[in-house]
């Protein structure tokens, strides 16, 4: 009696260890998918550092991006450095891809001035691009030409 019992319940435990494996995949297929469409999203965001913010007045964020990118990035002027609190990112979504990577590309004018421009990606992503980040920088220097493309 005692061993038909435990012979049920190996059973009934590799059944649930079996149910419990398909979950723990299907989960992983899930956040996968999950990470796709969050970066699918954040494809046309690009997230601006280091911009002053204004104190005491409302803040148009919308238009304070425009004149950065109309002023110092596609116009390559100057920017006075700001010293003490670091201020916080502004997350800009483009309704066109084009120009996203224009502002994007010319990123590098805004070099001295303190801001800086990032391509928004989910948090899984970010953390496996962290990962890859000293074999981008080995490769490079190398000589390679490397890059980092998506995740």
């Amino acid at each position: 009696m005692q061993i038909k019992k435990l012979q049920e319940d190996a059973v009934q435990l590799n059944e649930l260890q079996q149910q419990m494996s398909d979950l723990w995949y299907e989960n992983g297929e899930l956040r996968d998918k999950l990470s796709n469409i969050q970066a699918r999203t954040m494809r046309h965001n690009l997230i601006f550092t280091g911009i002053p913010e204004v104190y005491g007045e409302e803040e148009n964020t919308e238009n304070i991006v425009k004149a950065v990118i109309r002023d110092k990035v596609l116009n390559r002027l100057t920017l006075k450095m700001r010293f003490g609190n670091r201020p916080r990112k502004i997350v800009a979504r483009f309704h066109r891809f084009k120009q996203r990577e224009l502002v994007r590309k010319n990123a590098r004018n805004l070099a001295g001035t303190g801001i800086s421009i990032f391509e928004q990606f989910p948090p899984e992503m970010e953390h496996k691009r962290k990962e890859l980040y000293p074999v981008l920088r080995k490769a490079r220097e190398w000589n390679n030409r490397a890059y980092m493309v998506r995740d």
